[in-house]
């Protein structure tokens, strides 16, 4: 593998591995170093296998976001996909996913909170509409109760008036 510093070059032969550099070189027995490691480097491999599967989906749709004219429709829906991705930066970190991808998984999130912050508003302008209307309804009804009972008031007040001159009339006609 090519290093920053330039100074390791990895050459495979059938039986040992040459390690080049500045100056000097070295041959090392690789084949006990592979038998040994392989069971584990393979069990890594097997590991990695479903993160690099998401990583290589992810570089697609971020690309094709990336050309598309970063359209909001191109961006990961809510779901399995987009937790994947997220748990892929979380797993190999920033710098190995590469910035656009990240890019790109931060603004699916981000449609996604933007959309649930919209929800939540209709919901909450629901709610009150809703709240609005059964106040009004309940204002209504105790106006309506109130009403009710004055109107009742004013009938007894009135019969009560009514046996008063009635009894007041008799006083007077002698009755």
């Amino acid at each position: 593998p090519d290093l920053p510093e330039g100074l390791l070059v990895g050459a495979l032969s059938l039986e040992h591995l040459l390690l080049l550099g500045q100056l000097d070189f070295e041959f090392i027995d690789l084949w006990p170093t592979m038998l040994r490691i392989w069971p584990r480097a393979a069990r890594h491999i097997e590991e990695d296998r479903e993160h690099h599967r998401i990583m290589s989906r992810l570089k697609d749709d971020s690309d094709l976001w990336q050309k598309g004219t970063q359209a909001e429709d191109l961006l990961l829906p809510e779901g399995p996909r987009l937790k994947r991705a997220e748990a892929l930066i979380v797993a190999w970190g920033k710098e190995v996913v590469g910035e656009p991808a990240v890019q790109y998984v931060h603004e699916s999130r981000a449609k996604i909170r933007n959309r649930m912050r919209k929800r939540r508003m209709v919901v909450s302008a629901a709610i009150l509409v809703l709240l609005a209307a059964i106040g009004s309804g309940a204002s209504f009804s105790f106006r309506s109760y109130v009403e009710q009972q004055e109107a009742e008031k004013e009938a007894e007040l009135e019969k009560a008036r009514s046996l008063a001159i009635r009894g007041i009339d008799k006083l007077v006609r002698g009755d």
